[in-house]
């Protein structure tokens, strides 16, 4: 979970051929499919709305 994001992030391998701007996709997270999107550009939040510690 990324708390500065607020949002839960993972990381894997897609070949290359099949990449595509917001790819939806099923991942599976301790047995159980789970929903996914291919995000292209980081997490990030660029006004700092979250607090800093």
């Amino acid at each position: 979970y990324g708390h500065w994001v607020d949002q839960s992030l993972a990381q894997g391998y897609i070949p290359t051929e099949l990449v595509k701007p917001d790819l939806r996709m099923e991942i599976e997270i301790l047995g159980e499919r789970v929903a996914a999107r291919l995000q292209s550009e980081p997490p990030f939040d660029p006004q700092a709305r979250r607090m800093r510690m």
